[in-house]
């Protein structure tokens, strides 16, 4: 009965603020209401993973569903409406998460089972007279319908064993016409498949099949082998091996991160010492991509980084502030347009022509946000008119790769003097911090000093953050020396590091404060 009252309390609970959600809202309400999404993101198996990335695929629709429309009135009922439409044209698949590591491995199918399929490489093993075809054999059993009963007799003069034979050939064509780069036929020298001999001469290749020895070179090859060690001891449902070869992936693990390990005499123990003490190649490190914020992200809580870039949780979809922030940049990349008037007349044309009315909740809300952008806008044009600026590039969009690490990214804008090559990062929080300890600028001169650009390439003469918000003292500005580039290059190699290794504990502090993770999802926070 308790349990009845409870999907009663909460089937009313929703119903009574429907009307006043929009689906993006309202399902993001419902996730956090039900609360089942934090045991999954700390326990975060295979299936876990599953389970959010397909939440937060939901959740984003909803979002997305209520941003198209949201000059018109659009509730949940829509939204559901509109996710039948998508199931029923499949226009709503499943998301798997990708593998931590690429293992090799094969598909094994019957030929009837891969009908309409294509694959690049196709094995077809058993190729020996009397399995492929399989001999014919006249049971007294009905095990099919006679072919005196088919239709097919009336309109042919094989016999029932041609039919037969004539139905594996078939069959032998469907599998080796399912490889697209390469055929594998595994036959005997002797008793061979008749199949086999009708094929073209010309087509084929001989290979004698000898017995290899794969030498393990890495850490990867090493945990292949316990861990096929550990399939054979589940099969067996020998527990105590299972535990064992458990233990040495685990090990296995820890000494290719560098750790110290210790065995001990245990047959198990003594075989994987002797594994460990062969020299390794080093595995290739995964490509990882990283920009200021990820990098940011990562550093002050990696579970965040993992629930939003890995998990696809997203945020709420309601962030006015960051809207507001988006659309001054704009303004300032065309206010900066080559050969255009830096007027305040000018820069309050652009920010009429760039603002979108109805992203910012309710109308008291969007004309103090209009407002404090005339502000801040016109006391910015002061500022150039007083301090012209050079400027030689607007919303520089960038790539570099450190290593496996690409680094991606935009820079406000660039400006050249007698001095050198300046950056300017535009700021719209509340708050002023100083240029020297900003991520982002220290990752913008890193690009400019590796960049091999005439104009641009080379450490820039200083990396200034511009507040707009900040009347006083509105520019902070530093000029990063390549032991501080350095510096930020081991800091970015670090969080690398701790992505590929899948280091995401959570870490609490002030700036759980504003997550949006921290009561849908973050099991730090459980009540």
């Amino acid at each position: 009965v308790s349990g009845i009252r409870e999907i009663v309390d909460t089937v009313n609970r929703f119903r009574i603020i429907v009307q006043k959600r929009t689906p993006g809202e309202m399902v993001w309400d419902i996730c956090n209401h039900l609360n089942f999404l934090k045991q999954p993101a700390a326990t975060y198996s295979l299936d876990d993973h599953f389970t959010l990335l397909n939440v937060g695929n939901l959740l984003k629709r909803a979002q997305d569903f209520t941003r198209r429309r949201q000059n018109t009135k659009t509730g949940l009922k829509a939204f559901n409406t509109f996710l039948e439409a998508m199931m029923k044209s499949r226009g709503l698949p499943s998301i798997s998460p990708e593998a931590y590591r690429n293992l090799e491995g094969v598909v094994v199918n019957t030929v009837h089972g891969v009908k309409g399929g294509e694959f690049p490489i196709v094995f077809m093993p058993y190729q020996r007279s009397a399995q492929f075809p399989l001999n014919y054999r006249s049971d007294k059993r009905i095990g099919r319908p006679p072919d005196e009963w088919l239709m097919y007799t009336q309109n042919t003069d094989l016999t029932p064993r041609e039919h037969h034979y004539q139905e594996e050939r078939r069959l032998f064509y469907v599998a080796v016409t399912r490889a697209q780069d390469k055929l594998y036929i595994l036959a005997p020298e002797k008793a061979t498949s008749q199949f086999i001999k009708e094929l073209p001469e010309n087509l084929m290749e001989d290979h004698p099949m000898i017995e290899t020895n794969v030498e393990i070179k890495t850490f990867s090859d090493l945990k292949v082998k316990y861990e096929q060690k550990l399939q054979n001891a589940l099969s067996r449902e020998d527990y105590a091996q299972v535990k064992r070869y458990s233990d040495a992936l685990a090990i296995i693990k820890s000494h290719e991160s560098g750790d110290d390990v210790s065995l001990g005499d245990s047959n198990w123990e003594k075989e994987l010492q002797k594994d460990l003490d062969r020299p390794f190649e080093m595995d290739i490190p995964d490509h990882i991509t990283l920009s200021a914020s990820a990098i940011d992200t990562y550093e002050a809580c990696p579970l965040k980084y993992r629930l939003g870039r890995l998990d696809g949780i997203p945020q709420t979809a309601s962030k006015p502030e960051l809207i507001f922030g988006s659309l001054i940049h704009q303004v300032l990349q065309r206010f900066h347009e080559p050969e255009k008037k830096l007027t305040e007349e000018r820069i309050l044309r652009l920010l009429n022509a760039e603002w979108q009315s109805g992203e910012y909740e309710y109308q008291v809300r969007e004309e103090k946000f209009m407002e404090q952008g005339r502000d801040m806008l016109v006391r910015y044009c002061r500022y150039v008119n007083e301090n012209p600026p050079n400027s030689i590039a607007r919303e520089e969009k960038f790539t570099f790769d450190l290593g496996s690490i690409t680094i991606r990214g935009a820079i406000d804008r660039i400006d050249q003097d007698e001095a050198g090559t300046h950056i300017i990062d535009y700021k719209t929080s509340r708050t002023s911090s100083p240029a020297k300890s900003n991520l982002q600028l220290a990752v913008y001169s890193l690009y400019l000093e590796q960049s091999d650009d005439s104009e641009t390439g080379g450490l820039p003469a200083s990396a200034s953050l511009h507040f707009l918000r900040d009347e006083e003292k509105p520019v902070r500005t530093h000029s990063f020396s390549s032991e501080d580039l350095i510096n930020t290059t081991e800091r970015i190699q670090d969080v690398a590091e701790g992505i590929r290794n899948r280091e995401f504990d959570p870490t609490k502090g002030h700036h759980c404060n504003w997550c949006d993770y921290k009561n849908l999802v973050c099991p730090a926070w459980e009540e």
